[in-house]
């Protein structure tokens, strides 16, 4: 088990691409999809008719590709294409990497289709020279974003290696990855995800065998346009815990058709964490802080800090002394099957969005011992517990 500390000390080395077609026939349809480093997609098509030629395809989608990359817009802006009439060559701009996915439909074939100059750069996660081993992490590495890093993190899929652990120190500035293209990382049996991190992050996480430990320290106090300064979603973690300070913002599942799948339990101590599409539906513990749920869970413990809970219906949810459960920012109907309160603790339903199924329990307190907010015009049937 070794190490590996990133440094992002390389070299900036604009990539190029070539792309030559082998055959086509009529109506074969070519498209180029073009990714850039921040996940933004666009594509270029020509369709082959009786008359047409290779040096037409290319041609064609060589204009196509000049025009886009004449607007400015993503993901065209720092590409430059050229053609000879049998080659089709992008080259990109220094240190910042794409991706090119061409496709025919037909009979027609692409014949090349390669980098014939990878792209490199300081901000490249699988770029052997950002790390202090010289090499891109293996399995049962040790990864380290130092508190000291300067460089940010672009995406990228390294999900197939299972590092032992990854750690962002804390206070480290950089931001890791982007909203359409996350830095995805795997870890081993029982491997270790700690964050402490102060930048924009956009994090995957993922363990295989449904053992990881995730453990948040910190996290920025900014969103820009999403909410959350750190992102996560993922699969495979057993437990994640978040004791960040009061004005981080922490999301997990929260962007678009993100997800993340917790096996066992969530537990925050502190922080401003929004919980969106979790699933597993793990326990959720919540000691202090303000948390925002739009799931389904099974069990929801709030000892204290405050629940805003939006949507999704929980099977046994229990306020404690000190806890504050607020259905009040949402109007979406939910149901509580089993609902604990306890003495000095909040439950504000004043829309009357909630459907206790079971009734209300008053543990060791009275009614006028926990302040419950249900909405007008309800039938209150008392019973012994």
């Amino acid at each position: 088990m070794a190490t590996n500390i990133w440094e992002s000390g390389s070299t900036k080395v604009a990539q190029v691409h070539t792309l030559e077609v082998d055959s086509q026939t009529n109506g074969d349809v070519w498209v180029v999809l073009l990714e850039d480093y921040l996940g933004n997609s666009d594509s270029v098509t020509f369709t082959s008719t009786a008359a047409a030629t290779t040096a037409e395809i290319m041609n064609s989608l060589g204009a196509q590709i000049v025009a886009a990359t004449a607007t400015g817009n993503a993901p065209w802006s720092g590409i430059t294409a050229t053609e000879d009439d049998t080659t089709l060559t992008l080259t990109g701009t220094a240190g910042q990497p794409f991706t090119v996915t061409p496709t025919v439909t037909g009979t027609g074939t692409w014949d090349v289709d390669t980098d014939t100059t990878e792209c490199s750069g300081p901000n490249l996660y699988n770029d052997p020279q950002n790390w202090s081993l010289q090499a891109i992490p293996v399995n049962t590495n040790d990864v380290i974003i130092p508190y000291y890093a300067s460089n940010d993190i672009y995406g990228y899929d390294a999900s197939g290696i299972e590092h032992a652990s990854f750690t962002v120190e804390d206070g480290c500035p950089i931001a890791i990855g982007s909203p359409l293209k996350y830095l995805s990382i795997e870890v081993s049996t029982t491997g270790t995800f700690t964050l402490g991190g102060l930048g924009l992050s956009y994090i995957n996480s993922t363990c295989s065998d449904n053992d990881g430990v995730m453990s948040v320290r910190n996290a920025g106090t900014g969103g820009g346009d999403y909410g959350s300064s750190l992102n996560l979603d993922g699969d495979g973690i057993h437990t994640v815990t978040i004791d960040a300070p009061g004005n981080a913002k922490i999301g997990l599942g929260v962007l678009g058709s993100s997800s993340m799948s917790i096996v066992a339990q969530v537990i925050i101590r502190n922080g401003i964490v929004e919980l969106g599409t979790i699933t597993s539906s793990p326990n959720l513990t919540i000691y202090a802080g303000r948390v925002t749920l739009k799931s389904a869970l099974t069990t929801v413990t709030v000892h204290g800090g405050i629940l805003y809970h939006n949507k999704g219906s929980i099977t046994t949810m229990s306020v404690r002394t000190n806890g504050t459960v607020d259905a009040s920012r949402d109007q979406t109907a939910k149901t509580i099957t089993n609902t604990s309160v306890f003495r000095g603790s909040t439950l504000n339903d004043p829309l009357g969005v909630y459907t206790f199924t079971n009734g209300i329990d008053y543990q060791y307190c009275d009614l006028g011992d926990a302040e419950v907010k249900h909405g007008p015009h309800r039938t209150w049937t008392p019973s012994a517990i």
